[in-house]
Formats: structure tokens, C-alpha cells, sequence
């Protein structure tokens, strides 16, 4: 009894192997039903030690790389940043989607387009989507009036991928090459 009171009060120990296997056997039990087979028992045992392999490699290969599950397909693509940049650019591609609308965009010079609303107005070269906001120069990552531009001419990667710098990239997460 006094191995459990001191083990509750060690971080690494709080949770010992047998709620484990007590959390996998509620897994099963909630998969496994007394009317099956026995071979559709052992179909359901393996299905199950399969997913939760799955999940685990899953999770071994996301080391280092927080992606949240509501990302749509832009944003996600930002995991093989650092997190540190990750959130900026999804910051500023938020404020760029929600703002889309608002935005007035003006093609009249060649090469750049002038995006501007209410307040302020920001130019935006085409070929490299540099911005003249306090963000993309002081960041030099990709800014809302770029993100937003690029939704509306519906492109087809709204975040372009360089724009996003060298040395933000894990490189560590890509096979040997």
C-alpha cells in the first residue's frame, strides 16, 4: 500500500502499467460482444491492436509536431515548420479568411495588386508576394492581404511554400533523401 503512495506522488509513476491494461480491456470490451464468434472475436482483437498501433506510430511521427485535427488542408501543411512560425502564418491566414470579403483588391499596376479595406491599404508583388505591411517586412513570412489575395483569385495553394524561409523548415522530418 505504501508503494502506491509514494508512486502517486512521482510524476513518471503516476499512472502504472495496470490502468493500462485496464484502459486497453475497456477498449475491448466496448468492441467485443457476447453474441460473436469466437473468429470474429479475434478479427475484433486484431482490428483493435491495429488501430492503436496505427495511433501510435502516428504519434511517434508527429515527435516535435503539433498539427491541430481542425486545420483545413492549407493550414495543415504548415507542420513541417517550426511551431513558432506555424502560428504566425495560421494567425495571419485566420485574420486573411475571415477578412476575404471585406478586402478591396485594385490589379490596375502591373505586378502588384493594392490591397486595401476601411483603414489602411498594403501593396502586394505578384511574383513573390511581398507585402508592405509591418508583418511581411518585419517577419518576412506570408501576411494576411497576401493570404487573402491568394484565396480570391482562388489559387491553388493559398499559402505559397516559398515564401517560408530555409531555416524555419524541419528538415528532420523527411525521409533520408
Amino acid at each position: 500500500m505504501w508503494v502506491l503512495y509514494k508512486r502517486k506522488h512521482l510524476a513518471h509513476f503516476e499512472v502504472h502499467t495496470d490502468n493500462h491494461l485496464e484502459n486497453w480491456f475497456g477498449h475491448f470490451k466496448n468492441i467485443a460482444k457476447p453474441s460473436m464468434s469466437m473468429r470474429e472475436r479475434i478479427a475484433a482483437i486484431v482490428g483493435c491492436d491495429k488501430r492503436t498501433e496505427n495511433d501510435y506510430l502516428d504519434r511517434c511521427n508527429r515527435v516535435d509536431r503539433n498539427v491541430n485535427r481542425n486545420y483545413d488542408s492549407e493550414i495543415a501543411e504548415l507542420q513541417f515548420t517550426n511551431h513558432f512560425v506555424a502560428g504566425h502564418i495560421e494567425n495571419q491566414y485566420i485574420k486573411a479568411v475571415a477578412k476575404v470579403k471585406s478586402f478591396l483588391y485594385d490589379t490596375t499596376t502591373f505586378g502588384s495588386v493594392v490591397v486595401s479595406d476601411i483603414t489602411s491599404s498594403h501593396t502586394v508583388l505578384l511574383d513573390s508576394y511581398d507585402c508592405t505591411c509591418s508583418f511581411a517586412n518585419t517577419m518576412k513570412l506570408l501576411c494576411q492581404h497576401a493570404n487573402a489575395y491568394l484565396k480570391t483569385i482562388n489559387s491553388k495553394r493559398c499559402i505559397p511554400l516559398t515564401r517560408i524561409h530555409r531555416r524555419c523548415v524541419c528538415l528532420s522530418i523527411f525521409p533520408y533523401q
